[in-house]
């Protein structure tokens, strides 16, 4: 990377083969060390930055881990066109963005990282850095996959006329991927009890539960997912820094969608087992996730069996299932459902599942995609715009970015997102942790709370706050 860096500043234009300058952000890829760590992020500080560990939210075998600091481009959006308004604001972005990449670098084309909330404009101040729709282009991109490596720095052009602090910062981040990552510290033997700030016990959760019961029961929708949130405050010096529990975060959830966005001094991370879409030309795959039980340690077999004879599990799955293929009937092609969902199983919980996919007859952009299948049945309900209103007229917070799409998008509109759920929102001084659970006739909301602080456990856990 050095050498690279220090040929392209002494003849930029020659590497560029004439391309012009002025007004340009410039992205110039190179070849890392594979083994090199995500110390490039050095998030104890929080601030700008992404981390992206695809796990089975991107649907090829070239699956990209991803992490990014600082930022040299940005757009925002806001209300209910954001997706199709942060589409075309790319649109006009993507020509200002030219790319000097090493001879041999194996890396995926440039990419924006972001996401958006569960609701257009919502009005939760502890939301405020991170907006309706949001999307970067890292200053810094660390990626990884098998054993290839890359490091990406982009740059606007007028910084060419100091490239002695080009120089020195490149040699800044090449020595922070050299260092060696500290050990995370080891999790607490007694978790702390967790009372939420905001007056959201058991009591309150009984008292939404049974208002969406009665929504089904007159008819208003078969299905509102209800979601609560615990706020735990954290003594950072014994729960350890960002980057240490992001890495237990993923050490404990393979195969989950791992994401981490810094806004300033507050970091929204989570783990997802639940796909949204990927898009790859005609290509599109997504899944129903919904129906859920907790492991049995001891007879765990047993318990997938209860969860797949479950009529409650399989009415709610099977809404989930309708309702992403009523989203997707629009865009037309071949629409492939299997006729049964098969078990997904994580540390904690089973879920029913079922993979969806499209093929198209003419590719389209990935967030035509998202607008179209957000929220979905699995952290929303069915029918969709009755269980939308009631979550925004009932639920007594602002889901911000929980349960809203997380991922990436590129300059010709293939990407991945998941659903940004098992997440949590951290401050200066705790994190607040988020859960929901799908209500349907015969739920119980005994059963559902405690579905949701298992599905907590997640988060506490990285945390070092739970087993």
């Amino acid at each position: 990377m050095r050498a690279f860096v220090e040929a392209f500043l002494e003849s930029p234009q020659a590497l560029l083969k004439g391309e012009g300058l002025p007004g340009r952000v410039v992205v110039l890829t190179a070849r890392a060390p594979a083994a090199a760590n995500d110390a490039l992020l050095r998030l104890d500080a929080l601030g700008d930055s992404v981390l992206w560990e695809p796990g089975r939210s991107e649907g090829m075998d070239a699956a990209w881990t991803i992490s990014g600091r600082g930022e040299t481009l940005r757009i925002d959006a806001r209300g209910g066109e954001r997706w199709k308004d942060i589409e075309a604001r790319a649109r006009e972005v993507w020509p200002t963005v030219i790319e000097c990449r090493e001879p041999g670098c194996s890396a995926p084309p440039i990419r924006l990282y972001g996401g958006g909330s569960f609701h257009p404009s919502g009005g939760d101040a502890i939301w405020a850095a991170f907006g309706d729709a949001s999307f970067v282009l890292p200053r810094w991109v660390h990626g990884r996959c098998a054993g290839d490596a890359f490091l990406q720095l982009a740059f606007r052009s007028e910084e060419l006329a100091d490239r002695a602090r080009l120089s020195a910062e490149v040699n800044r981040a090449l020595d922070a991927l050299e260092a060696t990552a500290p050990r995370a510290p080891s999790r607490a033997s007694q978790p702390p009890r967790a009372a939420p700030a905001d007056g959201q016990g058991f009591a309150s959760w009984c008292d939404l539960v049974t208002g969406a019961l009665n929504g089904i029961r007159a008819h208003a929708f078969e299905k509102v997912v209800a979601a609560r949130r615990t706020y735990v405050p954290l003594d950072r010096a014994a729960t350890g820094a960002p980057l240490l529990f992001l890495d237990r975060l993923r050490d404990d959830n393979g195969g989950c969608a791992c994401f981490a966005f810094g806004r300033h001094d507050q970091l929204f991370f989570g783990a997802s087992p639940e796909r949204l879409v990927f898009a790859e030309g005609c290509e599109v795959s997504t899944e129903a996730l919904a129906g859920s039980l907790a492991r049995s340690p001891d007879l765990d077999s047993n318990a997938v069996l209860a969860l797949t004879a479950s009529e409650k599990d399989r009415r709610e799955h099977s809404l989930v299932v309708d309702g992403i293929a009523r989203a997707l009937a629009p865009f037309g092609g071949t629409l492939h459902v299997p006729a049964e969902p098969t078990v997904r199983t994580l540390r904690r919980i089973h879920h029913l599942a079922t993979p969806i996919t499209l093929t198209l007859d003419a590719p389209r952009h990935v967030l035509s995609l998202v607008s179209a299948l957000h929220p979905t049945p699995a952290v929303c309900g069915f029918p969709r715009a009755p269980a939308f209103e009631w979550i925004a007229e009932h639920e007594r917070f602002d889901r911000g970015w929980y349960a809203g799409p997380v991922g990436w998008f590129d300059r010709e509109g293939r990407g991945a997102f998941a659903v940004a759920i098992r997440s949590a929102l951290l401050d200066a001084d705790g994190v607040w942790v988020f859960a929901g659970a799908g209500i349907v006739e015969r739920s119980d909301p005994s059963a559902e709370y405690a579905e949701t602080a298992l599905k907590q456990k997640t988060i506490l856990s990285a945390l070092g706050l739970a087993p």
